[in-house]
C-alpha cells in the first residue's frame, strides 16, 4: 500500500441514509494508513461525527453553500483551490454536488463510485417551476449529467452487478463491481418474543414514492385482514410531506410510521421485528435489508434492480415478481414461524460477506494501482 494523500469529496457530514457510505470509506482508508482529507458542505453538520473524524486523524474541510445555485459554484471554487494546492495523490468522489465543475480542471487521478442513474428522480422532487419541462427532456439531462461525471473520472467502480449492466447500457462503460459494506447495528441479543403472538414487520428507508411504502401498506392491510395480530413499522427519513400525508391516509391502526429516529431506536425496532419487507421500485443497491439481516430477520422484497443480489430467494428471504406474489410471501412468513427462523438464519449468515473492511481493502488495491501509474 502506498502512503497516498486522498481527498474524499462528499456532500455532508452525516450518517443518515446514503450519506453514511462516504464516512465509512474515509474511516476505512484512514485505518489502512492513507492520509485522508474529507470535503463536505458546512450545512447540517453532525458535530459528534465531525469530532469522530478529526479524532481519527482525518482532516475535515467544510465548504460553504448558502445559496441554492450560486452556492454550488462557490463550493466548486473553494474545493478547486484546496485540491490544486493540497498535494493530493487521488480524488475519491462521493458527491453529487460539486464534482462535475471541479473534475475538468484538476489534473489528479480521480476514482468514483457509481451509485446508479435514477431517470425518474424528477417525479419525486420536481418543483412547480419545472413542471412544464417534458419528462423526456429531464431524463436526457440526467443521463447527460451522469455520463459526463462518469467519463470525467479516471476509474469508476460500481456497487452492484445490476449497475454494471446499467452503466454498459446507458453509457457504454465497462465497470468493475465492489459491494459496499454494511454496519452491524445489533447492540443486544434478540429479545424473547415467544409469548408475543404479534408478527412484526419492519421497513426502513427514505419516505419518497419510489420506495413503494404505499404498495407495502396495501399488501400488509390485505394480509392483516387474515391475521389480526400483525404490526407494520415504517421507519423513514427525509419525507416528502405530501407522500407522508398520503401514507397516513391509507394506513390502518396496525401500521405505524416513525420519522427521523435515532440509530439506537432503529436497532430496537429491528430487535423486536419478525420480518423485514421492502417494495423499492428502483434498487441500485440497498443497505437496510442487510442491516436487518444482522438481527436474523427473513427478507421480503420485489425482484427489481439489484434486489436479487441482496435477497437470495428461499435462502435469506422471498422475492416477488408482483404485488400478488408479495402478498403470498407475506402470508407464508406470517403463518410459518419455522420458515421465518430458517430464512432469518440464512440472512444472518449471508450478511457476513458484506463488511466495510473488505470493501475498503478492495478499493485500496485500485487506489494503489492508480497512484502508481500517475
Amino acid at each position: 500500500m502506498f502512503e497516498a494523500r486522498i481527498a474524499v469529496l462528499a456532500d455532508v457530514i452525516s450518517q443518515r441514509s446514503g450519506a453514511r457510505a462516504p464516512i465509512r470509506f474515509a474511516q476505512g482508508f484512514q485505518k489502512l494508513g492513507y492520509e485522508v482529507h474529507y470535503f463536505a458542505q458546512n450545512v447540517n453538520v453532525d458535530q459528534d461525527l465531525h469530532k469522530d473524524l478529526v479524532g481519527r486523524g482525518i482532516k475535515v474541510h467544510l465548504v460553504l453553500n448558502k445559496f441554492p445555485f450560486l452556492g454550488r459554484i462557490i463550493m466548486a471554487f473553494q474545493t478547486y483551490r484546496e485540491l490544486v494546492s493540497g498535494g493530493y495523490d487521488l480524488i475519491f468522489l462521493q458527491s453529487a454536488q460539486i464534482h462535475n465543475m471541479v473534475y475538468l480542471f484538476v489534473n489528479i487521478p480521480k476514482l468514483r463510485t457509481y451509485y446508479g442513474t435514477q431517470l425518474d428522480l424528477g417525479l419525486d422532487k420536481r418543483k412547480e417551476i419545472w413542471s412544464f419541462i417534458p419528462q423526456s427532456w429531464l431524463k436526457s439531462y440526467i443521463t447527460f449529467r451522469e455520463g459526463f461525471g462518469l467519463r470525467s473520472a479516471t476509474k469508476v467502480l460500481s456497487i452492484s452487478r445490476y449497475l454494471v449492466r446499467e452503466a454498459k447500457k446507458l453509457y457504454g462503460l465497462s465497470l468493475d463491481n465492489v459491494y459496499l459494506g454494511v454496519d452491524n447495528m445489533k447492540t443486544a441479543l434478540k429479545k424473547d418474543n415467544s409469548k408475543d403472538k404479534t408478527v412484526r414487520v419492519i421497513s426502513v428507508s427514505r419516505i419518497v414514492p419510489y420506495k413503494g411504502f404505499h404498495t407495502l401498506i396495501e399488501t400488509f392491510i390485505k394480509v392483516n385482514q387474515k391475521f389480526p395480530d400483525m404490526r407494520l413499522d415504517i421507519i423513514g427519513s427525509s419525507p416528502i410531506q405530501a407522500y407522508l400525508d398520503y401514507l397516513n391516509s391509507i394506513k390502518n391502526q396496525n401500521v405505524h410510521i416513525h420519522v427521523n429516529i435515532t440509530d439506537q431506536e432503529l436497532a430496537e425496532y429491528y430487535n423486536q421485528a419478525d420480518i423485514y419487507a421492502t417494495c423499492d421500485t428502483w434498487v441500485p443497491w440497498s443497505l437496510t435489508p442487510l442491516e436487518a439481516s444482522f438481527f436474523s430477520l427473513p427478507l421480503l422484497g420485489m425482484d427489481y434492480g439489484a434486489m436479487n443480489e441482496i435477497i437470495v430467494n428461499k435462502k435469506t428471504g422471498l422475492l416477488a415478481k408482483n404485488q400478488k406474489e408479495l402478498e403470498q410471501n407475506l402470508v407464508a412468513l406470517t403463518e410459518n414461524k419455522t420458515l421465518r427462523k430458517t430464512l432469518g438464519k440464512g440472512a444472518k449468515s449471508e450478511v457476513t460477506k458484506f463488511t466495510w473492511a473488505k470493501t475498503c481493502e478492495e478499493y485500496s488495491k485500485v487506489i494503489d494501482s492508480m497512484v502508481k501509474k500517475s
